[in-house]
C-alpha cells in the first residue's frame, strides 16, 4: 500500500501535507481490508451496488474509489448529520441551518449557509494538522452522560467534559454509575419520564439519581437536590449555547437568520433552552432525531474532491485559471463516472482559497458560474473581500496590500 502526497493532497504546506499522507498510509491497509470484506459480504447477501462510504467532505463514494484516500473518512460521522440537515433543509425550503447534535458524551455543531457547507480552515486529527477536506463541525464534551462535579480548589460546580459513557452510564441507568450526570439532573427536574425511557423499554431509577445527586453535589454546595439539578442543567445548556454562538456569530453569521435543526439522543431535550438563548427563528426536531447521522449518510450525494495549489496574484490570468479548473474537473468527472453517475448528471462546483499577500491563513469563496474573464476576476475579489470582512470585521480588508489565489478546489 503506497500513498503519494502528490496524489492525495497536492497543496502547499509541507507539514500538513506530510501528516495527511502519513495518517493515510497508516490507516489505509487495515481499513481497506475491512471495508473490502464488508463489501464482498454485502454483495453475497444480495446488495447489487457497491458499498458507499461517508466522507468528511460531506458526500459518499464507493469503497473502491476511497481505497487510496481512506483518511477522507475520518470524522465523517458528525459530518453525516450536517449532510442530512442540508438534505432536509432542501425538502423544507430552508437554506440557513444551524445543525446541533447532543449525544451522550459530546455536543457537535455544524452550519449550512445558503444551502452550502462550511468547510474547516484547519482540519486537526488528535494533535496533527492535516489537509483533509472536512465539513466544519465543532465539538465540546457536554452531553447526556457528562458528569457534574465540584472543582476542589474553587468549589465551583462544573459539568463535563468527563462522561459516564454508556457503561456504566448515568446513575439513573442503575448499571453501577456512581457519579451524577446531566441526564440524572434532567430526570430529577422532570424532563425525562422514568417509566417511559426508550419508549418504555427501559426503566430509570429516579431514587438512585436523587440520592447520588444529594451526596455528591447538593450537600457540598449547601443546596437542595432540585437546586443542584437546576444548576447543572443551566451550566450545561449555557455551554451548548456558547458553542452555537462560536460557530455562528464569531464567523460572521446572525443566528436570527437561521433555523436550528436538532438531533442526537439528547438534542430535543435541551434545544428549546439553548435555541431561545441564541435567538434562532425556529427549531426543527426530525422524527429520526436519535439516528439522524445514519439518515444523513443515506441522504448524502455522491461527491468527489480535488484540489491543487498555485499562488497567483490578482488580477490573475483567466485562461490559466480555466486550465487548472478543467484539469480538476476532468479528474473529478472520471471518479464520479466510475462511481456509477452519468456525465449529464454530474454537477461540480468551483472554489478558491484566497488571502491578502503575506498572510498565512486563507478564506475560501465560491467562483461565479459564468465564464472566467476579467469581469469575473473582479467579482471573485469582491466575494473574497466580503467574506473576509464577515469573518474579521468591517474595514479589516486591505486591497492595496495585494490579493493572492492559493488553492483551487472542485467538488
Amino acid at each position: 500500500f503506497v500513498t503519494a502526497s502528490s496524489d492525495l493532497s497536492p497543496r502547499m504546506g509541507e507539514y500538513e501535507r506530510m501528516a495527511t499522507t502519513v495518517i493515510n498510509a497508516y490507516l489505509g491497509p487495515v481499513s481497506y481490508r475491512y471495508f473490502r470484506a464488508l463489501n464482498e459480504r454485502l454483495q453475497k447477501l444480495g446488495l447489487k451496488s457497491s458499498l458507499l462510504m461517508m466522507q468528511c467532505s460531506g458526500g459518499v463514494l464507493p469503497v473502491e474509489e476511497l481505497a487510496e484516500k481512506i483518511v477522507y473518512t475520518l470524522g465523517s460521522g458528525p459530518v453525516a448529520g450536517v449532510s442530512g440537515a442540508r438534505f432536509l433543509g432542501e425538502v423544507l425550503g430552508y437554506k440557513n441551518i444551524l445543525c446541533t447534535d447532543v449525544g451522550g458524551t459530546s455536543f457537535d455543531v455544524g452550519l449550512v449557509a445558503q444551502g452550502e457547507f462550511e468547510y474547516s480552515r484547519e482540519a486537526i486529527i488528535e494533535k496533527y494538522h492535516t489537509q483533509i477536506p472536512t465539513v466544519d463541525v465543532s465539538s465540546i464534551g457536554t452531553g447526556g452522560g457528562s458528569i457534574a462535579w465540584i472543582e476542589p480548589v474553587t468549589g465551583v460546580l462544573r459539568v463535563g467534559p468527563q462522561s459516564a459513557g454508556s457503561e456504566p452510564g448515568p446513575a439513573c441507568y442503575n448499571r453501577g454509575g456512581e457519579q451524577p450526570t446531566l441526564t440524572d439532573a434532567s430526570l430529577i427536574l422532570g424532563y425525562i419520564n422514568p417509566d417511559y425511557f426508550l419508549g418504555g423499554k427501559m426503566r430509570l431509577n429516579a431514587k438512585r439519581a436523587f440520592d447520588i445527586m444529594e451526596v455528591k453535589i447538593a450537600r457540598p454546595l449547601n443546596r437542595d437536590v432540585y437546586q443542584a439539578a437546576a444548576g447543572i442543567f443551566k451550566i450545561a445548556t449555557s455551554q451548548l449555547a456558547d458553542l452555537v454562538r462560536k460557530v455562528s456569530i464569531e464567523r460572521g453569521y446572525d443566528p436570527r437568520e437561521f433555523v436550528m435543526l436538532v438531533y442526537g439522543g439528547a438534542g430535543p431535550q435541551y434545544a428549546s433552552v439553548y435555541g431561545a438563548d441564541i435567538g434562532v427563528k425556529s427549531i426543527i426536531i426530525p422524527p429520526l432525531a436519535a439516528a439522524f447521522s445514519a439518515f444523513g449518510v443515506a441522504a448524502s450525494r455522491v461527491s468527489a474532491f480535488y484540489s491543487q495549489s498555485l499562488p497567483m496574484s490578482m488580477p490573475a490570468d483567466p485562461q490559466r485559471l480555466m486550465q487548472i479548473y478543467q484539469s480538476l474537473e476532468n479528474r473529478a468527472g472520471q471518479e464520479l463516472t466510475r462511481a456509477g453517475l452519468r456525465r449529464e448528471d454530474i454537477s461540480l462546483q468551483r472554489f478558491v482559497d484566497m488571502r491578502y499577500r503575506r498572510q498565512v491563513h486563507v478564506v475560501r469563496v465560491s467562483l461565479p458560474e459564468k465564464p472566467l474573464n476579467e469581469e469575473s476576476m473582479e467579482e471573485i475579489v469582491t466575494r473574497f473581500e466580503g467574506r473576509y470582512e464577515e469573518l474579521y470585521g468591517k474595514g479589516s480588508g486591505f486591497r492595496q496590500g495585494g490579493i493572492e489565489m492559493v488553492n483551487y478546489i472542485v467538488m
